[in-house]
């Protein structure tokens, strides 16, 4: 529906938002999808989004940084290196953000969503657990560790101790 709005349309509605319970993320996603609007008619409504709804915005970059990344570069010519670094510096936004608000997980947004990027999967869309087989797109940083190894970690030292009180109790009983 946003999607066929004009630019007098989407200033209505910014200007609107709480009494006519309008979806900001679907409004965002529109000015993408918009035909009616040119490129520069596109970034001039973003930024008139953006004076009222910064924070709803900036949220994005966790909720949907896909879409955050494609409206942030509306206006901006990037080579692909600024691409990728633009790309870390949301990752540590996530990462910072998730740490301040102490979230106990991090299934949220277009991360809580099977999405393996085939059109005829029939698990497109469905929920998943964080972190499950289905899951191919989870907020991983840098800064994470591998319970997992740890684990094996740990088992394979407990062996390497045995095996050693092993070798030692046979090489005096050999003496």
């Amino acid at each position: 529906m946003y999607n066929t709005f004009t630019k007098k349309d989407y200033i209505f509605a910014v200007n609107n938002v709480k009494k006519k319970n309008i979806n900001m993320l679907g409004l965002y996603r529109s000015i993408l999808e918009n035909e009616k609007l040119n490129n520069d008619e596109k970034i001039e409504v973003r930024n008139i989004l953006n004076e009222k709804h910064f924070k709803t915005f900036e949220f994005y970059q966790i909720k949907d940084p896909d879409l955050y990344m494609k409206l942030f570069l509306l206006d901006k010519d990037y080579n692909e290196q600024q691409k990728e670094q633009l790309f870390e510096d949301v990752e540590l936004f996530q990462e910072k953000k998730l740490k301040e608000k102490r979230f106990g997980h991090r299934n949220f947004g277009t991360y809580s969503k099977h999405n393996c990027g085939m059109k005829d999967c029939p698990m497109n869309g469905l929920m998943v657990r964080q972190g499950s087989a289905m899951a191919e797109r989870c907020l991983n940083f840098k800064s994470d560790t591998n319970k997992s190894y740890k684990k094996t970690k740990s088992k394979n030292y407990k062996k390497e101790r045995k095996n050693s009180k092993n070798l030692v109790e046979r090489s005096l009983s050999l003496n």
